[in-house]
């Protein structure tokens, strides 16, 4: 796991926990973007530890090199297995691993610091009970508790990870599967209707709401989604259309939970919508591969 710093300002600092994840790495490109030729943000230095060594590395960051520096903190949590397949032993495990994290961070010395949760928007829009939407509400609730924080909420984010290339997400799934010419695993079946976004443009959109003089309300709940949602069989013929190649695929019935649509608006949080045309940026990824 990468731990990343960036140097927004002479006084103020971001760390962002996931710094290689899909979600994380995204933020953290988007927020070293050059702005007019000036770079928005600099990239002090990333550590790398296992998700065992969390803790005591966030601890070290935290009390021996940015109290002393630094007048504002600001900590995104965008580390932790997600999706609807989490299994009740890990998400017990990882719910303490984050309360722990929690009790530390309340006990900087640090007059000012915001804590940022990336939190799932299909949780809440499940109509199904299930492990993951359970733990998600209660990490939730307990970040809450905080004197400042945002929670982040995410429809189905799709792409690449940087380092890797490995495909995160239903529409980089079969983007993959379709330039290796091999079968996609489908979870759920054709009817399901999603909201999709690619993680660039997540990373970009929340980048922008921090660089906008750090103008992202505290203390409050922001749920980002596309304008559109999508059945599975409308993914498959875009990208089937994108591509110009036949599209291999199984579905697997498994888990009831990934056959439901997540459909809806929620009541809780500022809805922002990011804009973005799907197609295109089916057809920027395949030109990628």
């Amino acid at each position: 796991m990468k731990i990343s710093l960036l140097k927004l300002s002479e006084k103020i600092m971001l760390v962002i926990a996931g710094g290689d994840g899909l979600i994380g790495g995204s933020i953290v490109k988007n927020l070293l973007i050059l702005d007019n030729g000036v770079i928005s943000s600099s990239c002090l230095s990333d550590r790398n530890c296992s998700k065992e060594e969390l803790i005591d590395t966030l601890r070290d960051i935290f009390n021996s090199f940015i109290v002393k520096r630094y007048d504002e903190l600001i900590f995104i949590f965008a580390c932790g297995k997600g999706g609807f397949s989490l299994e009740e032993e890990i998400a017990i495990e990882q719910q303490k691993r984050l309360i722990k994290i929690l009790d530390m961070f309340n006990s900087i010395p640090i007059f000012r610091k915001r804590f940022i949760l990336i939190s799932s928007l299909g949780a809440h829009l499940s109509p199904v009970e299930s492990v993951y939407k359970s733990y998600v509400f209660s990490i939730e609730k307990e970040v809450s508790k905080l004197d400042s924080f945002n929670i982040i909420r995410l429809p189905g984010v799709w792409g690449f990870k940087e380092n890797t290339r490995k495909p995160i997400g239903l529409v980089a799934n079969l983007l993959y599967s379709v330039h290796r010419r091999d079968a996609c695993n489908i979870y759920g079946n054709l009817n399901t209707l999603r909201s999709y976004l690619a993680a660039d443009n997540v990373g970009k959109t929340i980048a922008d709401l921090m660089k906008e003089n750090f103008t992202i309300k505290i203390d409050s709940i922001i749920n980002l989604s596309s304008n559109f949602s999508y059945t599975i069989q409308e993914i498959i013929n875009l990208v089937k259309r994108t591509t110009g190649r036949r599209v291999f695929f199984m579905l697997n019935y498994e888990n009831i939970v990934d056959e439901k649509s997540h459909v809806g608006k929620l009541f809780d949080g500022n809805n922002i919508p990011v804009l973005e045309c799907l197609h295109t940026e089916i057809k920027k990824t395949w030109r990628n591969l």
